[in-house]
């Protein structure tokens, strides 16, 4: 029954499920027969999700494309710079969600403990880093303004094109939800083993209420609704720091703004 009890936990943290012999009474037995059909029907609708996104993902990048030929192909008009701006739109949700369901495949191998695959593997072969370097890589938007505090380089080993990536998404965050001017700062630090990348801002930030549901795949705030955006960027972040056996939390910055903390645990 403790066996029984830890799996469900596991199955609910999006864990590999592990159950020990079946012992113990009939009942028992039955019990753990069915719960492990539960357990394997529970992944493999998972599984079956994550690649239908990745697929549609897919093949909608073709008929975008020939939209996108077709109006290229038009006199230029009100009409069709509504049409292209549009698209524009269409075709980041679409990176978004391929690069979600790439994220979140890894997170789940990673929960498994399953070895890297071709598809999850990172080539990214830097050892130790600090903040300045992983801003350096990053393609920051133009204007923001970034204070990075160097500290010491700290171990990256397997994580550092994730933890560029992450700050990519969270420094064009902060440049199109923070509000006027921000100043966005950007530390990574070590603490106990795990590799801690905070990224705080001095803009608008959130509400108590929506700090929780900040990471929610499509989630967006009310005051940010009529703002560019796929409500995807956070989910990504949170499924790339899962893909490490770390974490993502949101948080109101001492500055007043909004403040994500992303811990990794480096290979």
């Amino acid at each position: 029954m403790h066996a029984l009890d830890r799996a469900t936990h596991a199955i609910e943290e999006h864990r590999a499920v592990s159950l020990p012999e079946r012992s113990g009474p009939p009942e028992l037995r039955r019990l753990a027969r069915s719960f492990a059909r539960m357990a394997g029907s529970v992944e493999d609708a998972l599984e079956q999700q994550r690649g239908f996104v990745a697929e549609a993902s897919h093949q909608l990048r073709n008929p975008l494309a020939a939209i996108r030929l077709r109006i290229d192909g038009l006199p230029p008009s009100e009409e069709t710079r509504a049409v292209d701006g549009d698209l524009d739109r269409l075709e980041h949700i679409v990176d978004r969600m391929l690069v979600l369901a790439n994220a979140s495949h890894r997170a789940t191998a990673a929960a498994s403990g399953e070895a890297p695959t071709s598809m999850t593997q990172q080539l990214d072969l830097t050892d130790r880093a600090n903040a300045a370097e992983v801003v350096a890589a990053a393609h920051a938007p133009d204007g923001l303004r970034i204070r990075a505090i160097a500290g010491e380089r700290v171990p990256v080993l397997g994580a550092f094109g994730d933890l560029v990536e992450i700050t990519e998404i969270l420094l064009e965050n902060a440049a199109k939800y923070a509000g006027g001017a921000p100043t966005v700062t950007v530390s990574l630090r070590d603490e106990a083993g795990s590799t801690v990348l905070e990224v705080g801002d001095d803009g608008t930030g959130l509400e108590t209420d929506d700090l929780a549901q900040a990471g929610n795949r499509f989630w967006r705030s009310d005051r940010h609704r009529g703002l560019p955006g796929t409500g995807l960027g956070l989910a990504i972040v949170r499924q790339l720091a899962l893909a490490h056996d770390g974490e993502m939390r949101v948080l109101r910055s001492a500055a007043g703004g909004l403040l994500v903390r992303v811990e990794v645990v480096p290979q």
